[in-house]
């Protein structure tokens, strides 16, 4: 329970000191740039001021908006997932059908397709509780 408030108190404050959202970038663009850091990363390159920003956010997001999922009983994953695969999954979600349905559909009635709405839909699609 506080590994999960404290990621939440994690996305609430990096929301308040100015981080991306979505209305600054083209629909999941800077979460896939995010991604490319972190691989970039793992594999021992430096990274741009830019880039480690990118890394930061998308990683802290998904892992934060992950841990609350599932201290929330709302996803299931295997307990030695790791960073990569979640971000993994947020790619290919990214990459689906599903996520251009789930967008329409928020364009649909008004409203924002953000980073968060995003992980969610790619956690729960990926690691669904039976």
């Amino acid at each position: 329970m506080f590994r999960a408030i404290s990621s939440l108190i994690f996305i609430v404050v990096a929301y308040s000191f100015g981080s991306v959202s979505m209305a600054d970038t083209s629909d999941a663009a800077y979460l896939l740039d995010g991604i490319d850091a972190t691989r970039s990363a793992s594999q021992g390159k430096r990274l741009s001021a830019d880039d480690s920003q990118k890394y930061g956010y998308t990683v802290g997001l998904v892992m934060g908006v992950s841990d609350i999922l599932v201290s929330l009983g709302h996803t299931c994953p295997p307990e030695d997932v790791n960073a990569l695969e979640y971000l993994g999954a947020l790619e290919e979600y990214i990459h689906s059908e599903d996520y251009q349905e789930h967008a329409q559909e928020f364009r649909d009635i008004g409203e924002t397709f953000d980073e968060s709405a995003i992980v969610f839909f790619a956690m729960t699609s990926r690691f669904p509780c039976n």
